[in-house]
């Protein structure tokens, strides 16, 4: 559930993952 949630919001916010460094799937892109 948290995994789903973090892609979720992480393609709303795919700045504050570079800055968090969780997933770098979106960041890749």
């Amino acid at each position: 559930m948290i995994a789903v949630q973090t892609i979720t919001w992480t393609t709303y916010t795919p700045n504050t993952t570079s800055a968090l460094g969780a997933p770098s799937l979106r960041q890749n892109t």
